[in-house]
Protein backbone atom coordinates (compact mmCIF):
# COMPACT_ATOMS: atom_id res chain seq x y z
CA UNK A 1 0.00 0.00 0.00
CA UNK A 2 1.42 3.47 -0.82
CA UNK A 3 1.84 6.10 2.16
CA UNK A 4 -0.57 8.89 2.16
CA UNK A 5 1.89 11.33 1.44
CA UNK A 6 2.00 9.71 -1.79
CA UNK A 7 -1.89 9.30 -2.36
CA UNK A 8 -1.52 13.39 -2.00
CA UNK A 9 1.25 13.88 -4.66
CA UNK A 10 -0.74 12.16 -6.95
CA UNK A 11 -4.55 14.22 -5.74
CA UNK A 12 -3.01 17.36 -5.12
CA UNK A 13 -3.58 18.68 -8.46
CA UNK A 14 -6.90 17.53 -9.35
CA UNK A 15 -10.81 18.48 -8.56
CA UNK A 16 -13.39 16.41 -6.64
CA UNK A 17 -16.90 16.71 -6.53
CA UNK A 18 -18.42 14.52 -3.33
CA UNK A 19 -22.38 13.74 -3.25
CA UNK A 20 -23.33 12.03 -0.60
CA UNK A 21 -26.90 12.88 1.61
CA UNK A 22 -25.90 11.62 4.77
CA UNK A 23 -24.79 14.60 6.84
CA UNK A 24 -22.03 12.86 9.36
CA UNK A 25 -20.68 10.47 6.41
CA UNK A 26 -20.20 13.76 4.22
CA UNK A 27 -18.49 15.79 6.58
CA UNK A 28 -15.76 12.81 7.59
CA UNK A 29 -15.35 12.10 4.66
CA UNK A 30 -15.02 16.03 3.46
CA UNK A 31 -12.08 16.49 5.96
CA UNK A 32 -9.80 13.46 3.97
CA UNK A 33 -10.88 14.47 0.69
CA UNK A 34 -9.93 18.33 1.69
CA UNK A 35 -6.69 16.91 2.23
CA UNK A 36 -5.76 15.19 -0.79
CA UNK A 37 -7.23 17.72 -3.67
CA UNK A 38 -6.96 21.10 -4.89
CA UNK A 39 -10.17 21.53 -4.75
CA UNK A 40 -13.46 19.57 -3.20
CA UNK A 41 -16.47 20.22 -4.12
CA UNK A 42 -20.21 19.00 -1.89
CA UNK A 43 -23.18 18.62 -2.83
CA UNK A 44 -26.16 16.84 -0.32
CA UNK A 45 -27.99 14.93 -3.49
CA UNK A 46 -28.00 14.11 -7.36
CA UNK A 47 -30.00 17.38 -8.19
CA UNK A 48 -27.21 19.55 -6.47
CA UNK A 49 -24.37 17.64 -7.82
CA UNK A 50 -24.94 17.99 -11.28
CA UNK A 51 -25.76 21.58 -10.68
CA UNK A 52 -22.34 22.01 -9.25
CA UNK A 53 -20.77 19.75 -11.94
CA UNK A 54 -22.32 22.32 -14.62
CA UNK A 55 -21.28 25.33 -12.61
CA UNK A 56 -17.81 23.85 -12.26
CA UNK A 57 -17.14 23.89 -16.68
CA UNK A 58 -19.32 27.13 -17.36
CA UNK A 59 -17.11 28.88 -15.01
CA UNK A 60 -13.74 26.93 -16.13
CA UNK A 61 -14.43 25.40 -19.59
CA UNK A 62 -13.11 21.99 -18.32
CA UNK A 63 -15.03 19.29 -16.28
CA UNK A 64 -14.20 18.29 -13.11
CA UNK A 65 -11.47 15.60 -12.44
CA UNK A 66 -12.88 12.84 -10.68
CA UNK A 67 -16.98 12.99 -8.98
CA UNK A 68 -17.89 10.49 -6.19
CA UNK A 69 -21.14 10.24 -5.55
CA UNK A 70 -23.40 7.84 -3.31
CA UNK A 71 -26.55 5.94 -5.26
CA UNK A 72 -29.58 6.63 -2.85
CA UNK A 73 -30.04 10.16 -2.22
CA UNK A 74 -33.60 12.21 -2.63
CA UNK A 75 -34.64 14.79 -5.29
CA UNK A 76 -32.04 12.61 -7.88
CA UNK A 77 -29.97 9.29 -7.06
CA UNK A 78 -26.98 9.09 -7.72
CA UNK A 79 -27.64 6.23 -10.73
CA UNK A 80 -29.61 9.23 -13.06
CA UNK A 81 -27.19 11.94 -12.21
CA UNK A 82 -24.08 9.38 -13.31
CA UNK A 83 -26.44 9.59 -16.48
CA UNK A 84 -26.85 13.19 -16.83
CA UNK A 85 -23.31 13.88 -16.20
CA UNK A 86 -21.83 11.17 -18.93
CA UNK A 87 -24.46 13.16 -21.48
CA UNK A 88 -22.37 15.91 -20.92
CA UNK A 89 -18.84 14.16 -20.68
CA UNK A 90 -18.71 10.30 -21.58
CA UNK A 91 -14.96 10.13 -20.41
CA UNK A 92 -16.05 11.26 -16.62
CA UNK A 93 -14.24 9.56 -13.89
CA UNK A 94 -16.94 8.21 -11.21
CA UNK A 95 -16.96 6.76 -7.91
CA UNK A 96 -19.67 4.99 -6.47
CA UNK A 97 -20.23 4.73 -2.88
CA UNK A 98 -22.37 1.58 -2.07
CA UNK A 99 -24.24 -0.10 0.61
CA UNK A 100 -24.50 -4.06 0.71
CA UNK A 101 -28.56 -3.45 -0.53
CA UNK A 102 -27.35 -1.43 -3.41
CA UNK A 103 -26.61 -4.40 -5.78
CA UNK A 104 -29.48 -3.63 -8.18
CA UNK A 105 -27.49 -0.63 -9.43
CA UNK A 106 -24.53 -1.80 -9.64
CA UNK A 107 -25.02 -3.50 -12.89
CA UNK A 108 -26.36 -0.85 -14.50
CA UNK A 109 -23.65 1.59 -13.05
CA UNK A 110 -21.08 -0.71 -14.73
CA UNK A 111 -22.51 -0.82 -17.96
CA UNK A 112 -22.59 2.99 -18.05
CA UNK A 113 -18.47 2.85 -17.19
CA UNK A 114 -18.55 4.14 -13.75
CA UNK A 115 -14.23 3.74 -12.75
CA UNK A 116 -15.36 1.59 -9.53
CA UNK A 117 -16.83 1.22 -6.36
CA UNK A 118 -16.53 2.00 -2.57
CA UNK A 119 -18.04 -0.09 0.11
CA UNK A 120 -19.47 1.45 2.78
CA UNK A 121 -19.31 2.56 5.56
CA UNK A 122 -15.73 4.08 4.18
CA UNK A 123 -12.26 3.24 5.45
CA UNK A 124 -9.76 5.84 4.65
CA UNK A 125 -7.23 2.66 3.89
CA UNK A 126 -9.63 1.40 1.10
CA UNK A 127 -10.73 5.12 0.10
CA UNK A 128 -7.16 5.06 -0.64
CA UNK A 129 -6.28 2.14 -2.55
CA UNK A 130 -9.25 2.96 -5.06
CA UNK A 131 -8.12 6.92 -5.15
CA UNK A 132 -4.67 5.52 -6.04
CA UNK A 133 -5.50 3.80 -8.94
CA UNK A 134 -7.96 6.06 -10.16
CA UNK A 135 -6.03 9.34 -9.94
CA UNK A 136 -2.97 7.54 -10.87
CA UNK A 137 -5.39 7.01 -14.72
CA UNK A 138 -6.68 10.56 -14.41
CA UNK A 139 -3.22 11.85 -14.46
CA UNK A 140 -1.73 9.87 -17.09
CA UNK A 141 -5.01 11.20 -19.50
CA UNK A 142 -4.38 14.01 -18.36
CA UNK A 143 -0.63 14.42 -19.23
CA UNK A 144 -1.22 12.97 -22.63
CA UNK A 145 -4.18 15.07 -23.91
CA UNK A 146 -3.66 18.24 -21.63
CA UNK A 147 -5.53 21.28 -21.64
CA UNK A 148 -3.42 23.84 -19.87
CA UNK A 149 -5.04 26.50 -17.96
CA UNK A 150 -4.34 30.32 -18.17
CA UNK A 151 -5.91 33.50 -16.82
CA UNK A 152 -9.28 35.02 -17.59
CA UNK A 153 -10.48 31.29 -18.82
CA UNK A 154 -7.72 31.01 -21.64
CA UNK A 155 -6.43 27.50 -22.20
CA UNK A 156 -3.84 25.91 -24.50
CA UNK A 157 -5.03 22.70 -25.69
CA UNK A 158 -1.93 20.79 -26.16
CA UNK A 159 -3.58 18.06 -28.28
CA UNK A 160 -4.81 20.05 -30.83
CA UNK A 161 -2.38 22.71 -30.73
CA UNK A 162 -4.62 25.64 -30.13
CA UNK A 163 -5.53 28.54 -27.88
CA UNK A 164 -8.80 28.90 -26.57
CA UNK A 165 -10.65 31.58 -24.40
CA UNK A 166 -14.32 30.71 -23.46
CA UNK A 167 -14.06 27.59 -25.54
CA UNK A 168 -13.54 30.14 -28.71
CA UNK A 169 -10.46 29.14 -30.87
CA UNK A 170 -7.74 32.10 -31.08
CA UNK A 171 -6.40 32.32 -34.84
CA UNK A 172 -2.71 32.00 -33.98
CA UNK A 173 -0.12 32.13 -37.30
CA UNK A 174 1.99 29.09 -37.86
CA UNK A 175 5.18 30.74 -36.41
CA UNK A 176 2.77 31.93 -33.10
CA UNK A 177 1.46 28.13 -32.80
CA UNK A 178 5.14 27.22 -32.92
CA UNK A 179 6.39 28.86 -30.37
CA UNK A 180 3.32 28.17 -27.95
CA UNK A 181 4.40 24.79 -28.76
CA UNK A 182 7.44 25.23 -27.77
CA UNK A 183 6.93 27.19 -24.49
CA UNK A 184 4.26 24.67 -23.00
CA UNK A 185 6.03 21.49 -23.79
CA UNK A 186 8.67 23.03 -21.45
CA UNK A 187 7.21 25.05 -18.61
CA UNK A 188 10.00 27.15 -17.07
CA UNK A 189 12.83 26.64 -19.43
CA UNK A 190 13.60 30.50 -21.17
CA UNK A 191 14.09 30.09 -24.80
CA UNK A 192 16.95 32.79 -26.61
CA UNK A 193 15.63 34.94 -29.85
CA UNK A 194 18.11 32.32 -31.59
CA UNK A 195 16.28 29.21 -30.09
CA UNK A 196 13.12 30.24 -30.79
CA UNK A 197 14.22 31.51 -34.09
CA UNK A 198 15.34 27.58 -34.67
CA UNK A 199 12.14 26.38 -33.82
CA UNK A 200 9.67 28.62 -35.04
CA UNK A 201 11.11 29.42 -38.85
CA UNK A 202 13.30 26.18 -39.06
CA UNK A 203 11.13 24.95 -42.14
CA UNK A 204 11.48 29.05 -44.11
CA UNK A 205 14.34 30.20 -45.75
CA UNK A 206 14.37 32.98 -43.56
CA UNK A 207 17.58 34.91 -42.02
CA UNK A 208 17.62 35.05 -38.03
CA UNK A 209 17.54 38.53 -36.94
CA UNK A 210 16.29 40.28 -33.18
CA UNK A 211 13.59 42.34 -34.77
CA UNK A 212 11.86 39.05 -36.33
CA UNK A 213 11.56 37.20 -32.93
CA UNK A 214 10.65 40.64 -31.31
CA UNK A 215 7.56 41.10 -33.54
CA UNK A 216 6.42 37.68 -32.75
CA UNK A 217 6.28 38.02 -29.13
CA UNK A 218 4.91 41.42 -29.79
CA UNK A 219 1.73 39.48 -31.75
CA UNK A 220 1.58 36.71 -29.10
CA UNK A 221 1.50 38.76 -26.19
CA UNK A 222 -1.69 40.15 -27.88
CA UNK A 223 -3.75 37.28 -28.00
CA UNK A 224 -2.46 36.32 -24.52
CA UNK A 225 -3.49 37.32 -21.15
CA UNK A 226 -1.24 39.69 -19.87
CA UNK A 227 2.39 39.25 -18.51
CA UNK A 228 2.17 35.52 -19.35
CA UNK A 229 4.83 35.90 -21.85
CA UNK A 230 8.13 36.75 -19.65
CA UNK A 231 11.65 38.26 -20.71
CA UNK A 232 14.37 37.89 -18.23
CA UNK A 233 17.54 39.44 -19.29
CA UNK A 234 20.44 37.38 -20.79
CA UNK A 235 18.10 34.39 -20.60
CA UNK A 236 15.51 34.94 -22.94
CA UNK A 237 11.41 34.38 -23.23
CA UNK A 238 9.54 32.06 -21.21
CA UNK A 239 5.85 31.27 -20.31
CA UNK A 240 4.50 32.54 -16.91
CA UNK A 241 2.07 30.75 -15.25
CA UNK A 242 2.65 31.77 -11.73
CA UNK A 243 0.01 34.76 -12.15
Amino acid sequence: MQEGFTIKIICQNLSLLYVEDDKNLREKSVELFEFLFKKVYVAKDGEDGLQLYQDFYDANQNYIDLVISDIKMPLMDGLNMAKNIYKRNKNQKILITSAYDDKKYLLKLIEMGVEGFLQKPLASEDIKKVLFDVCSKINKEKKANEVIQLRDNYQWDKKQKKLFQKAKEIHLSKSEKALLFLFFENLGENFTALEIFDATYHNIEKSFSQDTIKSLIKRLRKKLPKETITTTPYLGYSINLNY
